[in-house]
């Protein structure tokens, strides 16, 4: 609760004592005045707690909402993650914690924090879902797990006109092959009048859904490459693997602007990034001066991948990009 409304409420009850106690006072009638006076502030202190539905927030839980640096961030989010050991049961704590562990970077811990408040009362929210489908697949960095995909359809059904829920079941439906579902979220998207450079990736990804013609010039944000196996990690791979690229902007970090799996027997691959591979709606390779292209042949196949993994890395500049780009798996990751 802000100094302000202490301020204000405060001022409230000085009128209040000044128009009613007052004039009694004036007339002689002083311990009427007096009694008066108590009877108002025991009154507001008595009736506030039921007549008002302002909820008091701890200086944590205002801090995380307040932040502008990531130093501020990380503290504040620290100090509510502590703070909601104590209360296990703030759905409305564990739901800004997610979003703080998001504004980080730090995927699983905003999953168990969605989850927490999914838990505590959550499952009707469809912005929660589209949260928590953000947090999993993020975290994942490659595509749509199964569960983030039944999150986002599922928001959508709940809240049709929410933009976030009507992009991300656009991905979805993709994924899932339904051409047609996906194309239907990403036009009622484009009627709620986006910015003009999402809306250019909506119209460019519904044409394509619908089998119309886009043009004859590349899309935008595109990166050919050519992706190789270095012949002295050529060999047999355990039938778990799979081959991950992404495409992240390199001076802000984050989820990537771009991602695609395949089997790792399709290398050597030559394929092509662009900007209808973006993850999020406006957050796209076109978007970025510099991006850090990524191939991975994660072991397990688990996306987030590990020690032992195959991986090869390029950095370069988009605006002194005219060719296809020759990207080689040479590293071990340790």
């Amino acid at each position: 609760m802000g100094a302000t409304f202490y301020v204000v409420a405060t001022a409230m009850a000085v009128v209040a004592l000044a128009l009613v106690a007052a004039p009694l006072w004036l007339a002689g009638r002083r311990l009427t005045a007096a009694g008066s006076a108590l009877l108002i502030v025991v009154g507001v202190l008595a009736l506030y707690p039921l007549a008002s539905n302002y909820i008091v927030r701890s200086p944590a839980y205002l801090a995380v909402s307040q932040a502008t640096t990531e130093e501020e961030a990380r503290a504040a989010v620290e100090a509510l993650a502590a703070e909601l050991e104590d209360q296990p049961d703030d759905y409305s704590g564990w739901r800004l914690l997610g979003r703080g562990y998001m504004e980080l970077g730090e995927f699983p811990p905003a999953i168990n924090a969605f989850r927490r408040a999914m838990a505590i009362g959550g499952y009707d929210d469809p912005e929660l879902k589209v949260l928590l489908g953000e947090a999993i697949t993020y975290a994942g960095g490659q595509g749509f797990p199964p569960e983030a995909t039944d999150l986002f359809i599922a928001a959508y059904a709940e809240a049709p006109n929410n933009a976030k829920a009507q992009w991300y079941a656009g991905l979805a439906y993709a994924a899932l092959g339904e051409p047609n579902k996906a194309a239907d979220a990403w036009e009622a998207m484009l009627r709620q009048s986006p910015p003009e450079n999402v809306a250019a990736v909506l119209r460019e990804r519904i044409a394509a859904l619908r089998g119309a013609a886009v043009g004859d010039q590349p899309p935008s944000g595109a990166i050919s490459m050519i992706v190789t196996l270095n012949a002295s990690l050529a060999g047999q791979l355990p039938d778990s693997a799979r081959l991950y690229l992404s495409v992240r902007n390199a001076e802000q970090g984050g989820p990537p602007l771009a991602a695609r799996q395949y089997e790792p027997s399709a290398l050597p691959l030559q394929v092509s990034l662009d900007d209808r591979d973006a993850m999020v709606a406006g957050r796209t390779i076109s978007s970025a001066e510099t991006v850090l292209v990524t191939a991975r042949i994660s072991m397990s196949g688990d996306p987030l991948g590990g020690s032992g993994d195959y991986i090869g890395r390029q950095t370069l500049r988009l605006s002194e990009l005219n060719a296809p780009i020759s990207l080689q798996i040479n590293e071990v990751v340790q």
